[in-house]
């Protein structure tokens, strides 16, 4: 994996630092002072929006500045136990029909392939139309 250029590394963070801080300003400044506090006389919705600024700051920092942490590879001898090891293929007879079943990883059992299955589906469409 490319390592980033220490200016590209802090380019998207000092953007967002510098959006968040002067939309802040300009809310504390325009509808704070201005609207709420020298015309309305209202103190508590720009404590209050404080309140929540402080939060908010707070929140970025910590999501900015803090390790997310890594979690770690599982060791060769945990992750051979979690696994099911079986044989891929099982030949299995149906109706006096040989089937090769696949082993599906993801249902954790033997599924038969369409093109195996559908001779025996006309075999009994045969034996029910009789």
């Amino acid at each position: 994996m490319p390592k980033c250029k220490s200016k590209t590394k802090f380019l998207p963070a000092t953007f967002a630092w510098l959006l968040l801080l002067g939309t802040t300003a300009l809310f504390f400044y325009f509808p704070c002072v201005k609207w709420y506090i020298l015309e309305k006389h209202w103190y508590a919705v720009p404590i209050f929006q404080g309140v929540i600024t402080l939060f908010v700051l707070i929140n970025f920092s910590m999501a900015t500045f803090m390790d997310p942490g890594v979690i770690p590879r599982a060791s060769p001898d945990e992750d051979r136990d979690d696994d099911f090891r079986a044989p891929l293929y099982r030949n299995v007879e149906i109706n006096g029909i040989t089937v090769r079943m696949k082993w599906c990883v993801t249902c954790q059992f033997y599924r038969a392939s369409a093109s195996a299955v559908q001779p025996l589906l006309r075999l009994q469409q045969l034996h029910r139309d009789l």
